[in-house]
């Protein structure tokens, strides 16, 4: 096998989900680190050591000795998080197990076996002498007083170096010490709380910072500026404390002043005033591991804090309680969620409550948009008062198609002075309709149960009011008619209503044939029945006794008159024509059947009761 790179070490950084790993040189072309047994590797996350077999495992492939190692996800997942280092170590023992016999084999895998450890070991040795602290290679030997070995080795024991400063003597060569810039201290010298002080030749140990303007950091860099003003008397104080007690940070000199903080450009972030004969204050905590740091008032005991403006009006006053146990928390939020008002505590269910001043109102909304009150997530909304005691309720109920159910109290009732329901349905619920009011329902429609049809039914019909219904039996509240009227038909009467006919309506309207009789019975005609006529005689000359008639005329008694005239009386004889004999008149008539069979449905009669 060949040993194609010099690197011993792959590193990666974590992204959280990549488990497996290729033991690789990371820092240069990615070639492959020969690992000869999965032993000779160290694995480090954030530079604490893993366990083989534990927290990853290793895979080698024989004929390359290129080595994978993965992370174990099951049962416990230790993939790296994200923006983790990881750091993979081919680490060689020094040690060297070929045994060469006399006059054996001489086998070249064994020996390529071996060379290729000690030429990893040697790569071992590199990468730690690379990461050592020691002299460049570029300082000439003349630059030594002494020698490179003497340079670089620290020969004080361990009691020498306890506590001491890693430095370099006058010589150049490394060595322990407590010296600074040049002026040593005795262990005898300095006492607790002393500063060292740069007097322009040495450093010197004092408790006084006469004329200091500024705090530098080891770069040089200020940490901490002083400023000063003409004849100032007040200043700040910083006093230690003992054992149970905090340090303290007061301005000091004029009574009654606080301290002032500004930015850069003089502009005040924030001042801390004083009052006279102040008792209370505010205290600011700080909070371990998952707890929340605290701003609390302190002092007098159930005191609250208040903010004002800058006219000293005040804006919101967190009053306190005495012996509270339940308060208020106020979270923000990540896109697309609301912040939140919430009442937290020792108690199970703990109440919100809005208390307007006087006959003040709470106000929902912007003034520009509709206000809204909603729940959070998928729950109802319920409106009651007094936590729900002697109280009815409004539900809103959440999900498609919900209902808002008005729920009042006992025997309590729903009343609304004016309601317009475009669509829907009021049910389960008794609707009242005030005095002189009226129940609008022309535009849609009103679904009743059988209750209220009951109840509806009872008010709209006085008492004896008789109604048509086509069913067997009354309705609930009327009473069937069955004394009188069955199988009988209607009238119409703009009059007195009352009954009549004897035919009932079935034989009336049932299906008939009719029967015609005629009379044929022989009949002989009066003289009053005959056709108006006359019987005409021909002329003839007075004094003529014998006249001479016209054929078919009878003259029965011709009298002279006594003025030579003519008379005729009991005209007869003659030319009779016709017998006088009776008639009959031969009359034929057909007939069908007429069918009355009319389809009807039918009704009841039924009385209100």
């Amino acid at each position: 096998m060949t040993v194609s790179t010099i690197a011993s070490r792959a590193e990666y950084t974590g992204n959280g989900s990549t488990v497996a790993f290729a033991v690789v040189d990371t820092g240069g072309a990615s070639a492959v680190i020969p690992v000869l047994d999965a032993t000779h590797l160290q694995v480090y996350v954030d530079g604490t050591l893993k366990t083989k077999d534990t927290h990853y495992t290793v895979s080698i492939v024989t004929a390359t000795a290129a080595a994978t190692v993965t992370f174990i996800t099951s049962p416990t997942d230790y993939t790296p998080a994200s923006s983790t280092s990881i750091v993979i170590l081919r680490v060689i023992p020094y040690t060297q197990l070929q045994d060469y016999v006399n006059n054996d084999a001489f086998d070249a895998e064994n020996v390529e076996s071996a060379l290729d450890q000690l030429t990893q070991a040697l790569h071992q040795i590199v990468d730690d002498k690379d990461r050592s602290i020691k002299f460049s290679s570029t300082i000439a030997s003349s630059d030594f007083n002494t020698d490179e070995e003497t340079a670089s080795k620290i020969t004080s024991v361990k009691a020498d170096r306890a506590s001491k400063y890693l430095s370099f003597d006058a010589d150049g060569d490394i060595t322990t010490s407590i010296t600074v810039d040049g002026v040593s201290y005795t262990e005898t010298s300095i006492a607790t709380g002393d500063i060292l002080v740069y007097n322009g030749s040495a450093f010197v140990n004092t408790k006084l910072l006469p004329r200091i303007t500024q705090i530098l950091d080891s770069s040089g860099n200020e940490v901490i500026k002083f400023g000063t003003t003409g004849s100032a008397v007040n200043e700040i104080t910083v006093t230690n404390a003992a054992t149970g007690n905090p340090p303290t940070i007061s301005a000091t000199g004029e009574a009654d002043k606080g301290i002032d903080f500004e930015n850069s450009e003089g502009e005040e972030l924030l001042k801390l005033a004083s009052v006279s004969s102040a008792v209370n204050e505010v205290k600011i905590s700080n909070a371990a591991t998952g707890d929340n740091p605290t701003i609390s008032a302190t002092g007098e005991a159930d005191t609250g804090i208040t903010f004002e403006n800058s006219e000293s009006e005040e804006i919101l006053i967190l009053d306190a309680t005495a012996t509270a146990v339940n308060e208020f928390t106020i979270a923000n939020s990540a896109t697309g969620n609301a912040p939140t008002l919430s009442t937290t505590g020792d108690d199970d269910n703990i109440d919100i409550i809005i208390d307007p001043k006087g006959t003040g109102e709470v106000v929902i909304g912007t003034g520009s948009a509709s206000g809204k009150i909603t729940t959070n997530s998928t729950q109802d909304l319920v409106l009651d008062t007094n936590a729900g005691t002697n109280s009815g309720t409004i539900t809103i109920t959440d999900g498609a198609d919900g209902n808002i159910d008005i729920t009042p109290n006992g025997t309590g009732e729903v009343n609304i002075s004016k309601v317009d329901i475009d669509s829907g349905t009021i049910d389960g619920t008794d609707v009242t309709v005030g005095a002189g009011k009226t129940l609008d329902v022309s535009a849609g429609t009103l679904t009743t149960s059988t209750t209220q049809k009951q109840a509806i039914s009872a008010t709209a019909f006085e008492s004896g009011t008789k109604m048509l219904f086509q069913q067997t039996s009354a309705p609930t509240g009327w009473t069937k008619v069955t004394g009188s009227g069955n199988d009988t038909a209607l009238r119409v009467t703009t009059g007195t209503v009352g009954t009549g006919g004897s035919v009932a309506f079935e034989t009336a309207f049932a299906s008939h044939t009719p029967t015609i009789t005629m009379s044929n019975a022989a009949h002989t005609l009066t003289t009053a029945q005959l056709p108006s006529h006359s019987h005409p005689f021909g002329g003839w000359s007075s004094g003529t006794v014998n006249p001479t008639l016209n054929s078919n005329v009878m003259i029965a008694n011709i009298f002279g008159n006594e003025t030579g005239g003519w008379s005729v009386a009991n005209a007869g004889g003659g030319g009779a024509v016709g017998s006088g004999s009776s008639h009959t008149h031969n009359n034929t008539a057909t007939s069908s059947a007429i069918n009355l069979d009319v389809s009807y449905v039918d009704v009841i009669i039924a009385t209100k009761d």
